[in-house]
């Protein structure tokens, strides 16, 4: 090797070297940026850690309205869905507050400001973790439980060994108990996650989320601007606990299918789901936000069953049908004894959607939606046609309504007995 050789060797080396050496100073600097972002957000948030009994902190956010007067009788709790955190579902959170509801969020272990744990978390532990954190924050209060997407199937296993705690149910979209018998394809969904995390840790992940800037406005808030809500999905423990999450899901929607017991959608033929998902809702539309009111719209999503919702006669016979099991059914006797909305994403013509959720998928998700709301007699289900699965989540508004409308219930029930004592 010649001296001119030898030279551009070294030069090269040294050029690769300095490189790399900037492209780890920059992910230094990056990573450091988003900690102290996700610092000040927890601080501005007034975010709380709290030592379970499992052995790690929870992370949490309980906020009461500002003027104690407009303050409404019940708590709300949200036990968040799969892939979401405190951060983005800070806009529901204060829109309810801002509705007069004190409103309890936290992620579970792994999730968003809690601790991490090592393996998958199991449903008694997230059931434990979950009441701790509600005791710590109202001490023996009755909740109303606010559960989107897997926060639904949580909610329900809330239920079943808390139902004293529980007046009123908010199913927002929520991720359908039947689905445990798709076991396979949800593991195969979270594989995915797990090269996410790698990527993440390498900063790959980085500029792609930073071109998806735009699409996380809507679910950003004051106390959690995008920057936070990019700097919690920079983290790699985001994409490997999502992984993990996947799995805890379908292990409480085992479980809150075994509390549908003889109800559970699984357990009936294809006669009966289809009745179920015809189920005539309380409005099938959209939600006015500036009219803050419910809104119809002529046509139903193309994803929904039959020529047209069941007639009166027919909800009344399969009502009458039904009603006997409800005994026979731990959840159903739980939903029975209060108030419960549904909200349900009714649109899967989205990057994924269609390809993702089979037929028997969405008959379940209608059928079960269906079921909530004929068992407790006090229930509305209001159906979204043109609305996805994730853009739901942006209708804060239509959240705030239905639990207002819950409350009001409780309220109406408590001025009856009042009548029926006098």
């Amino acid at each position: 090797m010649d001296h001119l050789t030898a030279l551009i060797v070294l030069g090269s080396a040294a050029a690769v070297l300095l490189l790399l050496t900037l492209v780890c100073l920059l992910s230094w600097l990056l990573r450091r940026s988003d900690n102290a972002a996700l610092q000040e957000a927890r601080q501005r948030a007034g975010v709380e850690m709290l030592y379970v009994t499992s052995g790690y902190s929870i992370a949490y956010r309980y906020t009461v309205p500002a003027d104690p007067s407009r303050s409404r009788r019940f708590p709300v709790c949200i036990p968040n869905g799969l892939a979401a955190t405190m951060v983005t579902t800070g806009k529901i959170h204060d829109t309810l507050v801002a509705d007069g509801f004190a409103v309890l969020s936290y992620d579970r272990v792994g999730v968003g400001f809690s601790e991490s744990d090592a393996g998958v978390p199991t449903v008694d532990a997230t059931m434990r973790d979950m009441d701790e954190v509600m005791e710590a924050v109202a001490p023996d209060s009755k909740w109303l439980l606010l559960g989107p997407s897997m926060g639904s199937v949580v909610a329900q296993c809330y239920m079943l060994r808390h139902p004293q705690k529980c007046v009123g149910f908010l199913n927002m979209d929520g991720f359908p108990a039947p689905f445990s018998a798709k076991r396979e394809k949800f593991a195969g969904a979270a594989a995915p996650y797990k090269l996410f995390s790698a990527l993440a840790s390498a900063g790959i992940m980085r500029p792609f989320l930073f071109l998806a800037r735009g699409t996380f406005g809507a679910t950003a808030t004051n106390m959690f601007p995008v920057n936070v809500i990019t700097a919690q999905m920079n983290q790699s423990k985001f994409w490997s606990n999502t992984a993990k999450e996947f799995m805890l899901m379908l292990d409480l929607a085992t479980e809150s299918t075994q509390g549908w017991g003889s109800l559970d959608v699984l357990r009936m033929g294809n006669e009966r789901q289809l009745e179920l998902a015809r189920l005539p809702p309380a409005n099938n539309g959209t939600f006015d936000e500036f009219e803050k009111s419910w809104q119809k719209l002529p046509d139903r999503s193309s994803a929904e069953y039959g020529a047209d919702w069941l007639s009166a006669s027919e909800t009344a016979s399969l009502t009458e049908e039904l009603h006997p099991l409800v005994e026979e059914s731990r959840l159903a006797t739980i939903l029975a004894s209060m108030p419960v909305r549904v909200m349900s994403a009714r649109d899967y013509n989205y990057f994924g959607g269609d390809s993702f959720y089979d037929q028997d998928m969405k008959l379940w998700a209608a059928a079960e939606h269906g079921l909530h709301i004929l068992v407790c007699r006090r229930g509305k289900r209001y159906v979204f046609p043109t609305e996805s699965h994730m853009t739901l989540f942006q209708r804060n508004y239509a959240i705030s309504k239905c639990m207002c409308e819950i409350e009001q219930e409780l309220n109406h029930d408590d001025e009856r007995s009042s009548v029926d004592v006098l």
